[in-house]
């Protein structure tokens, strides 16, 4: 299973990936950081990767990065906005020393590169016996 969190989502879509059809992909969002932290706490001995947008919380969000860093888990974080061609303090995420890769700037789309991409990592591992 595939964890797919989301700090903020106000929209809906149907994500298409190519590479998902081994995996199931768990839908989750919170505007709470502790609701998150829980959901990975509870769901990532089951899981194999988690894919994450942190919003608000890309800067700040060390208790969140932290349950990221315990799960053990490949992570992609994500964001639907190009970071780094917004406001200085947005274009300093916590997280990229831990996930494998961002994404940012795609919209919607990114979604669905981020899951071909942990697919397809999470497949490579599975060849490799890692």
């Amino acid at each position: 299973m595939i964890l797919l969190l989301l700090f903020y989502s106000n929209r809906r879509t149907k994500l298409k990936p190519r590479a998902v059809s081994k995996f199931e992909v768990n839908f989750f969002q919170s505007n709470h950081e502790g609701v998150l932290i829980d959901f990975i706490q509870d769901n990532s001995k089951d899981s194999h990767g988690i894919i994450i947008n942190p919003g608000g919380l890309t800067t700040v969000g060390f208790p969140l990065l932290d349950a990221l860093i315990d799960s053990k888990k490949t992570s992609i974080e994500i964001h639907i906005s190009d970071i780094h061609k917004r406001e200085e303090f947005r274009r300093n995420s916590i997280f990229p020393n831990y996930c494998v890769s961002q994404i940012s700037g795609m919209g919607i789309s990114g979604y669905v590169t981020a899951l071909d991409n942990i697919c397809n990592l999470l497949n490579t591992e599975d060849t490799n016996g890692i």
